[in-house]
């Protein structure tokens, strides 16, 4: 849905088609559901850090965090998918499908300082 460029970091934001409510109120689903999205960097510049949250007013949006801990921050290629481990929450939808994205930081635009930066 969109790319957000920080100084040392990146944010996609990703939605997916369908989250189950079983899933939204299990212990699974607890810190943002953060477990829920595996994001692995397949080929460029690699994070130091990478963390996934649900966006709760959102409809299936997550935010995918991407710390580089470096202000310059090369193309690189991600895949994005649903954690394996949580199958039985999505049967019998299959979650076997992956999103890949080619990102190009320098042709996103610099966001403006955040408060985490500013600290």
């Amino acid at each position: 849905m969109g790319q957000i460029r920080f100084s040392s970091r990146i944010v996609l934001n990703i939605r997916i088609d369908y989250l189950p409510r079983q899933l939204l109120q299990s212990r699974d689903c607890n810190d943002r559901c953060s477990q829920v999205l595996i994001a692995n960097v397949l080929s460029g510049d690699q994070p130091t850090s990478v963390r996934s949250s649900y966006i709760s007013s959102s409809r299936f949006t997550f935010s995918v965090e991407m710390e580089f801990g470096k202000p310059y921050i090369s193309k690189f290629k991600v895949e994005i998918k649903i954690n394996p481990s949580l199958n039985s929450y999505f049967n019998p939808v299959s979650i076997g499908n992956t999103f890949v994205v080619d990102v190009n930081p320098s042709q996103l635009t610099l966001a403006r300082l955040d408060q985490d930066e500013l600290k």
